[in-house]
């Protein structure tokens, strides 16, 4: 798994070569960006949400008010060395911000011989409901899962997560030079460095490998008792998994990882009231509709979830979203 950010923060602007780019520079929280009539003036991906209606002008939660005047006059900025009109210079934004993210995800799937298209997307974060539809069909993915708590899924998660420790120790050396007695040793003496209660915590071991020569490793659970062939054969079924081949060399382990954690807590989400179909529709507590047609915008109570032309919302039992491209 990977995570990769919409960049709503991030200002939009024109590189040397005249195209729409996307950061690295942020807005920040002050003064903001220009719709939110807090004094900023520069238009980050956010903000040609506004021009194009995605984003509601007017009062917000937390006394937050939207501009659309403000946000038409940072996005003519772009427009005018464009000689474009503003809504197509706000399309022109989230097009490149929406590209930037495709090829990080590509990076992370494609590149490492996942094929992403039989993968359902996981949208989070503020602004990951809004881009969703458009990541999945640049990269032929046909479904997204919207969580619960969409907009604060990384604090609650940290607010859940068990208690974790982790000791990295290296070793760099060959497996043929390294014994079952050794392997079993190696692994001893990194817990005993990582400390904790092993009552208490469960105990995990991983070595870090590759072939001799490579320039990338791969984690390979292993735990006290397991043979080095048992951990070779191991890693070569991983790597051929991974990337469709295996090479004719020594394996060599890198670093051993230990981990102890406590069992995670139970978690139960309570399902989020739905939304009717209309644009911008709020979280009242109206009986909701189960179903979303694009094209579709909802404020969710934490997040703005954009359902795209040609694809269907439906709120799931357990909470959250399922789009699905029809």
């Amino acid at each position: 798994a990977a995570a990769v950010a919409a960049g709503g923060g991030r200002i939009a602007g024109l590189d040397d070569g005249g195209a729409p780019r996307a950061g690295p520079e942020r807005a920040g929280a002050a003064q903001g960006p220009a719709a939110y009539d807090g004094g900023g003036e520069l238009p980050p991906g956010s903000v040609a949400h506004v021009v194009l209606g995605t984003f509601a002008a007017g009062e917000w939660s937390g006394g937050v008010h939207i501009s659309r005047d403000r946000a038409v006059a940072a996005v003519a900025r772009i427009a005018e060395p464009l000689k474009v009109s503003v809504e197509r210079a706000a399309e022109a934004i989230i097009a490149t911000a929406d590209a930037t993210m495709a090829r990080a995800l590509r990076r992370v799937s494609v590149e490492r011989g996942i094929d992403p298209r039989g993968i359902p997307l996981i949208a989070f974060g503020g602004g990951g409901p809004l881009h969703a539809c458009g990541l999945a069909e640049r990269l032929g993915m046909r479904q997204v899962i919207v969580p619960p708590h969409a907009g604060v899924l990384s604090a609650v998660g940290l607010a859940l997560a068990p208690e974790r420790r982790e000791q990295l120790t290296g070793c760099v050396v060959h497996a043929d030079a390294l014994g079952d007695d050794a392997l079993a040793a190696l692994l001893t003496d990194s817990a005993t460095r990582l400390g904790g209660d092993s009552a208490q915590l469960a105990t995990r071991w991983w070595l870090r490998s590759r072939f001799v020569g490579q320039g990338y490793e791969l984690d390979i659970p292993v735990q006290p008792g397991d043979r080095v062939t048992e951990v070779t054969a191991r890693f070569a079924a991983r790597h051929d998994a991974r990337v469709g081949f295996t090479l004719d060399r020594p394996v060599e382990f890198i670093s051993v990882r230990t981990t102890r954690s406590s069992a995670p807590w139970p978690v139960q989400f309570a399902r989020q009231p739905g939304h009717g179909a209309l644009p911008h529709d709020r979280d009242d507590g109206r009986a909701m509709e189960r179903t979303l047609r694009g094209a579709a915008v909802v404020r969710l109570p934490d997040a703005t979830m954009r359902v795209a032309p040609g694809w269907t919302a439906r709120a799931l039992d357990v909470g959250g979203w399922l789009l699905e491209l029809t």
